[in-house]
């Protein structure tokens, strides 16, 4: 305890002067009228798996959710510079991480991770900045991401101190994060579109000491884009469309911060600029999109997914008098209805389904028997 009033006492001399005066212990924010280079940063990678769900692992999803995402700045800001940490199935330590996105002299730095609970009911998306809670005490998400620096040798000479220590996170309570006003901000915009464009269930901005955070010398946040502990949560960012929704709210949400700070009207981001057909059977060739051809054009409600087929004789599936369900890796999709090239219609009957019984239901799309991103079927839709 004494050893730990000494780092304490020795901290505040250092961080404030012998004077009393406060001098801040980093560098002041640079001026920041533009955004130039963006830093994606997918959480994990090689050794480092992350958290794991039935059928995934963290360090796979983060990825392709941080290729799509960077993919979509490049077509829709060809002036902004896109920088990952990794682009392959690599481990990057954590402060190799920071070092690239300040080496590349960042404006924004976003870390892209999934989440993982012991309760299976949990979900939802989370964005953190840097910093310590109200309460002071280090949630199990800071504790888990943190401790990845163990896998690295001499990881205390890396960092300073070790990450079970709790002197160590006391050490980083006092320092000073000079960009958390702009962190606040672009995590406000990122919670703001997973909640109202995606319906996601939103768990908030919350405050987490990340070492990765802490390193880099620009506005920067941590995502933690679903649990992939809960079925939903991890059905959706499985699959292709998920990864397309959530990269394309993630640019959103990256669009509305770069627009404020860079003192512009925002300008409406529409349509689809990243896509890949998902075949529902296994056949081998591709389709090609784009052509005059005539598509089937149809739009359903998903109203659930359970891992086993659902008793149609009970609440609230008994309602649904043509419900399908897809079996699919294990898990069965339920859904109901055949809109074609009826968008529109199809969004009435969500509202009547949401208020019985599925709150959770949503629209999906497909062309020609093909799961697509529900942008691409309305822009199609609409050309008939």
């Amino acid at each position: 305890m004494q050893r730990l009033y000494l780092i304490i006492i020795l901290l505040f001399f250092f961080t404030t002067g012998f004077d009393g005066i406060a001098t801040p212990n980093v560098d002041l924010p640079k001026s920041r009228s533009s955004i130039q280079t963006i830093v994606i940063d997918p959480g994990h990678g090689g050794k480092d798996m992350g958290c794991t769900g039935g059928h995934s692992e963290e360090k796979h999803l983060a990825l392709a959710i941080a290729k799509k995402l960077g993919t979509l700045i490049n077509s829709t800001f060809p002036d902004v510079r896109v920088v990952y940490t990794r682009e392959t199935d690599v481990f990057v330590p954590l402060y190799e991480r920071a070092a690239i996105a300040n080496r590349n002299a960042g404006d924004v730095f976003i870390s892209i991770h999934c989440n993982a609970v012991s309760k299976s009911y949990i979900k939802g998306t989370e964005t953190y900045i840097m910093g310590l809670g109200k309460d002071g005490a280090i949630s199990d998400v800071a504790k888990r991401e943190n401790e990845v620096v163990t896998l690295e040798e001499n990881f205390i000479n890396n960092y300073g101190f070790d990450p079970n220590s709790d002197e160590g996170y006391i050490i980083f309570s006092l320092i000073q994060n000079a960009y958390e006003e702009q962190s606040i901000r672009l995590a406000a915009h990122m919670e703001t579109e997973f909640k109202n464009t995606l319906g996601r269930t939103s768990r908030g901005i919350k405050k987490e000491p990340f070492i990765v955070l802490r390193m880099t010398e620009m506005p920067s946040i941590l995502i933690e884009s679903g649990f992939l502990t809960n079925i939903e949560d991890e059905n959706f960012l499985r699959s292709e469309n998920g990864q397309i929704q959530m990269a394309e709210a993630m640019l959103r949400a990256f669009s509305n911060y770069k627009y404020e700070i860079e003192g512009k009207d925002q300008k409406p981001i529409s349509g689809i600029r990243f896509y890949k057909p998902e075949r529902l059977e296994v056949i081998d060739e591709e389709p090609i999109y784009g052509t005059d051809v005539q598509k089937k054009v149809e739009f359903k409600i998903q109203l659930g997914i359970t891992n086993q087929p659902v008793d149609k004789t009970i609440y609230p599936w008994k309602q649904v008098q043509h419900l399908e369900t897809l079996e699919k890796n294990g898990t069965y999709i339920q859904m109901m209805g055949g809109y074609l090239n009826d968008y529109e219609a199809c969004e009435r009957a969500l509202e009547y389904w949401k208020l019985n019984g599925f709150r959770a239901a949503f629209i999906v799309a497909f062309v020609d028997g093909l799961s697509v991103h529900i942008n691409y079927a309305k822009a199609l839709s609409e050309k008939k």
